[in-house]
């Protein structure tokens, strides 16, 4: 869907949501009060009404928005659709009770409250069926022509949603044929080739060029870019046409100079500060809690085996940056003489070593590891900025250089604590496999990405489920 439109749709939504609310809200007072105006004087507490009102409409927005029921692509399931706004208003109910309960509500409000989110349940699932009606209607007579450069998987996949979905605010205009890529969509839907891309854009309807041919070069790409700019046509590239790395593109000033940044991921960088602020201030907390554990875990690695108590690694972080990453020392002192002759023995196809009974590993360092104890000290890289909470397991530079090149952009972002490897298995995951859920960590991240990911994190650890 179009930003402007997606804009409009979102803006809509919030206007609606507020009247349903506090058409509900008027509901609920009168079906409780039917002699009393909300507001009245001699209404029985009419302060807590007004907190009730304000707290219900304002958590609704943030948890709305949380469930994702601005975003267009829920409208497509009635069912999922009814499901969150059930569960919005649930949590709407649990929090706003809880304000109540603050200011000492008595149980007259608390019913006004259950009634309001009763009222509102049905019309607010109705609003956004509504919404998806309207919104393919108006999509079968006014959306824009979309004219699809490629005829192969990458295209057929994008007409197909076009064609599918209206309400994304698209319709397919054809599809054009570029070099000898294979025809996979109907040959009837081809309305020409690429040498007469000009004639094309003179004679039909195009309101939108996708690209959509992931081999495309960037010498075609600068060709087509070209062809549109002349016409004045703007044009889209879809999925791999830049290839995998090409994520996110940005206009900005290298020096006095204008640029265009093309991102080796989905990401943006006030949102990186952001996690990195999260970081830090999540980091310092756990660490405050976790420091009488840390003392008392290091003098049981003193007691129990000879050596440090405090392990230091080096480590490969952000773009390619080395490293001391810290551990409670969980294997005997001279592990790393010993890792050569146990590498035949590794467990996991690759350049990481895993052997689930190492011999190396002291008894208490067994349990430690189990638990994920040992990483407890990772909090102070974590603080330091060398990790982050969460993200890609830091690797060996050794491992590093045996990666393929596509795993190395693993190395994009600050490794993390614990991951989606972490929650994914762990240990149990084999090498390739891990690489391309972090990738998919990378090229998806968002902040409510990296809370899911937190709060798994604990029940796997506390289980000890894939721990090597």
């Amino acid at each position: 869907m179009e930003a402007q439109r997606r804009q409009i749709l979102v803006a809509l939504l919030m206007a609606g949501d507020a009247l349903v609310l506090a058409g509900a809200y008027a509901s609920a007072f009168t079906a409780r009060f039917p002699h009393r105006f909300a507001f009245s004087a001699d209404t029985p507490n009419g302060a807590h009404h007004v907190v009730l009102g304000m707290s219900a409409l304002a958590l609704w927005v943030l948890i709305a928005a949380g469930l994702g029921l601005y975003r267009p692509h829920i409208l497509r399931a009635p069912g999922a659709t009814l499901a969150r706004v059930l569960v919005g208003l649930l949590l709407v109910g649990l929090l706003t009770g809880t304000v109540l309960f603050f200011v000492k509500a008595d149980l007259a409000t608390r019913l006004v409250l259950a009634l309001m989110l009763a009222f509102a349940l049905p019309p607010l699932w109705l609003e956004r069926v509504l919404a998806r009606r309207v919104l393919t209607a108006w999509g079968a007579r006014r959306n824009p022509l979309v004219l699809v450069l490629g005829t192969g998987a990458a295209a057929r996949g994008l007409g197909e949603r076009l064609v599918a979905e209206p309400m994304d605010g698209y319709r397919l205009a054809g599809y054009v044929r570029l070099d000898t890529e294979p025809a996979a969509v109907p040959a009837h839907e081809i309305v020409g080739d690429a040498d007469g891309l000009e004639r094309l854009l003179d004679e039909r309807v195009v309101d939108l060029v996708a690209l959509a041919h992931p081999a495309a070069s960037l010498a075609q790409i600068d060709e087509i870019a070209r062809v549109c700019h002349e016409v004045g046509r703007d044009l889209v590239l879809v999925g791999g046409a830049l290839g995998a790395l090409v994520a996110r593109a940005t206009l900005e000033s290298l020096g006095d100079s204008p640029a265009l940044r093309l991102a080796g991921s989905r990401r943006l960088r006030t949102t990186m500060i952001g996690k990195r602020v999260f970081d830090l201030a999540l980091g310092l907390f756990l660490l405050g809690l976790a420091t009488p554990l840390l003392v008392l875990l290091a003098v049981l690695v003193r007691l129990t085996s000879p050596g440090r108590a405090l392990y230091a690694q080096e480590r490969v972080g952000v773009n390619g940056r080395t490293f001391r990453l810290y551990k409670l020392r969980s294997m005997v002192a001279d592990a790393e003489s010993r890792r050569a002759a146990l590498e035949p023995m590794n467990e996991v196809p690759g350049p990481v070593f895993k052997l689930r009974h190492d011999p190396r590993l002291t008894p208490l360092g067994r349990f430690l590891r189990r638990f994920s104890l040992d990483e407890l000290p990772q909090l102070v890289n974590v603080v330091k900025g060398d990790m982050s909470l969460v993200g890609p397991r830091p690797p060996l530079p050794h491992e590093v250089a045996r990666y393929d090149r596509w795993q190395r952009r693993r190395l994009s972002v600050r490794p993390g604590l614990t991951g989606v490897w972490q929650v994914g298995g762990r240990s149990d995951v084999d090498f390739e496999t891990w690489m391309r859920l972090d990738l998919a960590y990378i090229d998806h991240w968002s902040p409510w990405l990296d809370l899911k990911i937190l709060a798994k994190t604990v029940p796997v650890v506390l289980s000890g489920r894939g721990a090597c």
